[in-house]
């Protein structure tokens, strides 16, 4: 599929946008060694002066997404002399796009990053309020605004940019009906293990047998797991993390509603089983155990956006502060001023994320992306509502992945 993109610079570019297209629609597992061949042969090619913003952008996410730790000294070209990034690039949509998604891979103090989003959404916002851009790239910008590829849930993310690469001018049909017979296949394969998984809740009494409090949301949890595991080869590690994350929402419900601190602290304790554990490697077993700081980066994410979204719900049926209240008593500022303190505590901790990412190099890739996933998750479940809590917010990411069929 991409082994033809290798002869010269022009067809590198041309090859990194076909990586790109495979991976976003989600059949890039089938060209594992191919991709990794010829993202090696990118890292090994110098970027030049003279690429485009849109190409220069576009190598280093791809290099990044693949853990190669590229400099982003690349982004340095977009500046002007006052600091400000080029007025040139206030009109050149698809520049803005792949700078946009480029700068949410940056790392820890990675300042000129950090301002590449706060600039391209600003230019991005306009012009999708605007009203000019064609229905097309209106529909790319607000895709990107919405949520950067960096932090999409994999599945939910297919089946959105299938319609959106379908209407693409660029776009090859090939890779097209590979990725809507792909999302098909896999779909009905989910589909069948999310009917197994509420059989087994049904039949182990899961729901309101245990209690009126208990939140019956076996499809939810199979959702999550999903989130993590969309690839055919992991179908029994999704129903093992679909019974952890159920097993999880039972304790969190009694907790809320029945335990005092003491005997919270000692479910906890019992409930620290990790399906991410369940490994023949002992030195990836034993970083697993260590707690490192990508996964605890993961944990802060879940335990603080859950806490922004739920903060309302949360407060009239649990005992324990949330982690809004926290804040707000501790910094003595308002609820929204602490939600929105937080909020930059989970930009920090996506950085981090990002940066362990990159430096962790004795760990298995796909480990590390699966613990990323974990956060994407988040980012889909709970970034406008507390999706698992009020289904309402989650119905249509349910739709997409589990029903509709991918058209373009």
């Amino acid at each position: 599929m991409i082994q033809g993109y290798t002869s010269s610079n022009v067809h590198l570019t041309e090859g990194m946008k076909t990586v790109d297209a495979l991976e976003r629609l989600g059949v890039g597992y089938h060209f594992r060694e191919e991709i990794g061949m010829f993202m090696d042969l990118v890292n090994g090619t110098p970027a030049r002066d003279t690429d485009e913003m849109a190409s220069a952008a576009l190598r280093f996410r791809l290099l990044r997404q693949h853990h190669y730790d590229a400099p982003c000294d690349v982004f340095e070209s977009f500046v002007d002399k006052n600091g400000g990034f080029k007025d040139t690039l206030r009109s050149d949509v698809d520049a803005l796009l792949a700078i946009y998604e480029a700068a949410h891979l940056s790392k820890c103090d990675e300042d000129l990053l950090s301002n590449a989003v706060v600039f391209t959404t600003s230019c991005l916002s306009a012009m999708a309020e605007g009203g000019k851009l064609p229905e097309s790239l209106l529909k790319k910008v607000e895709h990107a605004l919405d949520s950067p590829t960096q932090r999409r849930f994999k599945r939910v993310e297919t089946k959105l940019y299938i319609s959106i690469y379908g209407k693409d001018e660029d776009s090859n049909q090939d890779i097209l009906e590979l990725a809507k017979l792909d999302f098909h296949i896999l779909q009905q394969m989910h589909r069948d293990e999310a009917s197994s998984f509420s059989l087994y809740f049904r039949e182990h009494n899961l729901g309101s047998n245990l209690g009126p409090y208990i939140r019956e949301r076996p499809v939810e949890c199979y959702l999550w797991a999903l989130g993590v595991f969309y690839e055919p080869q992991y179908a029994k590690a999704r129903m093992m993390l679909a019974k952890l994350i159920n097993l999880c929402s039972l304790f969190d419900d009694t907790i809320d509603s029945y335990a005092p601190w003491k005997s919270f602290t000692c479910l906890t304790k019992r409930s620290k089983a990790d399906p991410l554990a369940q490994t023949n490697d002992r030195a990836v077993f034993d970083w697993i155990m260590s707690s490192p700081k990508i996964i605890k980066n993961s944990a802060i994410i879940t335990r603080l956006m859950d806490d922004i979204q739920g903060h309302e719900y949360e407060k009239d049926i649990s005992g324990v502060s949330t982690a809004v209240q926290c804040y707000s008593k501790e910094h003595g500022v308002t609820i929204q001023e602490a939600k929105k303190a937080l909020w930059c505590i989970v930009e920090d901790q996506w950085r981090s994320t990002n940066q362990e990412f990159l430096s962790t190099t004795m760990i298995p890739v796909p480990l590390l992306t699966h613990v990323i996933n974990l956060s994407r998750v988040m980012e889909t479940m709970y970034k406008n509502t507390s999706a698992y809590t009020f289904c309402k917010g989650v119905e249509e990411h349910i739709e997409n992945v589990l029903d509709k069929c991918a058209c373009a």
